[in-house]
């Protein structure tokens, strides 16, 4: 009797051990499909963070040329306007 218990037993732990392996085939598949979308998903947020970072260094660019232009018409008005003054008090002083 004591024979067929352990050999009972031993067929349980096997059993169990199976299932177990068996069970984790599927979640290996399931963590490799999972790695691998999560990659494809990481380069193209990668991609797409690139390219805004691109978009932006060049309205970046574009904006501190604006500034540049600006900056220049303001200094020519001042100029102009510098003139304009000088003209008139020229012209009113008898």
């Amino acid at each position: 009797m004591e024979q067929q218990t352990i050999d009972k037993i031993k067929q349980g732990v096997i059993t169990i051990l199976l299932g177990a392996i068996a069970s984790l085939i599927p979640f290996y598949f399931q963590t490799s499909a999972m790695t691998t979308a999560n990659e494809k998903i990481n380069t193209e947020q990668s991609s797409f963070i690139e390219q805004t970072r691109i978009r932006v260094h060049e309205m970046e660019i574009k904006s501190a040329i604006d500034d540049t232009e600006i900056n220049q018409i303001k200094n020519s008005l001042e100029r102009i306007e510098k003139k304009i003054d000088r003209l008139i008090e020229k012209n009113t002083v008898p």
